[in-house]
């Protein structure tokens, strides 16, 4: 009897002391955090030199009978007639001895039936319906041109009584087999990646003639960049740089000049920019699932999702990263070291891919995907 009353008394006690807050050993810890990616993919994307070469073509510069330019433009341009407009591409030169010319374009898309033409001096030099692409070459006779001034037009017909017609252009280029004391002024444009990723870049023509009384002067953006004496040769190569050219993103200027009684004949002239490109564009996949208890904690409303990783750029310039989880996209810009995107609610399932896309060269490392539960 006594022993019973002992052991009831001693179960009682670890009652008491159980309902007064000793901690249950069996009771589950809930989780603060879980982490349902953690990998490293290394570089994505490869680099390499990319280029581009700008055509400025043949011409003549000082006194002499050359091909000069009358007119030229590298950007699109639109000439259309409709029932109660017109809009024709007019230019004008003022020759000395004229010759023959030419009037050249790239056919860049049309719309409507009609013919597309050029005048000069108000005398039809041509007409005919053009596809997307074409690159005629027009050819101006001595007979249309006249000493002083001619006036070019290049428009479209309507292609029937009640229709209307457009094409759109570029590169339109008029020249004008002349004689004259001729400086050659051409443009060229170049876009903000090419000088923010520049390597080098070099003019070069061929001198096919030279009568040497001054010397050939080259100016880009009003920078002196090339002034010889030179003989015929069958290439000559000037390096440009942002600095000694001051380059820059757009529209800039070159101009070829010299005193008389010189004069130099120029063919092929052309500038080859480089500069520090992606070669292949890259991407980082990686598949996984997840439990049904991991889904239901990523997608409670006390936990907030992330997707954070390391990120180094091997480029010059920073490049867009697309980050793609399922049915969700976003693109960001990221900075050297740890980015973080944030995933909306509803955005983790059981089967998941995730997926970095860029045209750029980068190393991703360390790249965790994790549901932590929030304050409050």
């Amino acid at each position: 009897m006594i022993v019973v009353v002992i052991a009831l008394a001693v179960l009682g006690l670890f009652v008491v002391l159980d309902s007064e807050g000793f901690p249950d050993l069996g009771q589950d810890t809930e989780a603060e955090r879980m982490v349902f990616v953690s990998e490293s993919f290394g570089q994505i994307g490869s680099t390499g030199t990319d280029f581009r070469t700008l055509d400025l073509g043949g011409f003549s510069v000082g006194e002499g009978r050359g091909d000069v330019t009358a007119f030229e433009r590298e950007e699109p341009v639109s000439v259309s007639q409709g029932i109660l407009s017109e809009n024709e591409l007019v230019f004008n030169y003022n020759a000395t001895q004229p010759r023959d010319g030419a009037v050249t374009f790239e056919v860049l898309g049309r719309k409507g039936g009609g013919e597309l033409y050029v005048d000069v001096n108000g005398q039809r030099v041509f007409e005919r319906d053009l596809v997307s692409e074409g690159t005629p070459e027009i050819t101006v006779p001595q007979q249309r041109l006249n000493p002083g001034t001619n006036v070019f037009v290049v428009g479209t017909t309507r292609g029937s009584l009640l229709g209307s017609s457009e094409y759109r252009l570029e590169e339109v280029r008029g020249t004008v087999n002349d004689r004259r004391f001729s400086d050659v002024e051409k443009s060229f444009t170049l876009y903000g990646y090419e000088l923010r990723d520049f390597q080098d870049a070099d003019l070069s023509f061929e001198v096919a003639r030279s009568e040497r009384g001054a010397p050939l002067q080259i100016s880009v953006n009003d920078n002196q960049v090339y002034s010889k004496r030179q003989l015929a040769v069958p290439q000559e190569t000037v390096n440009l740089t942002p600095v000694n050219a001051d380059l820059v993103p757009g529209a800039n200027t070159i101009r070829f000049d010299t005193r008389r009684p010189s004069v130099y004949t120029l063919r092929d002239a052309e500038i080859t920019l480089r500069y520090l490109g992606n070669v292949e564009q890259g991407s980082a996949r990686t598949q996984f699932g997840l439990a049904p208890s991991e889904t239901d904690y990523a997608n409670r409303e006390d936990t907030a999702e992330t997707i954070s990783f390391d990120y180094q750029n091997l480029l010059p310039s920073p490049t867009p990263v697309t980050v793609e989880l399922n049915n969700y996209t976003t693109s960001l810009t990221p900075e050297n070291g740890r980015n973080t995107v944030e995933i909306p609610e509803g955005e983790i399932k059981e089967e998941n891919t995730l997926e970095f896309r860029s045209r750029g060269t980068f190393q991703l490392q360390a790249v965790d995907m994790e549901s932590v539960k929030e304050d409050g």
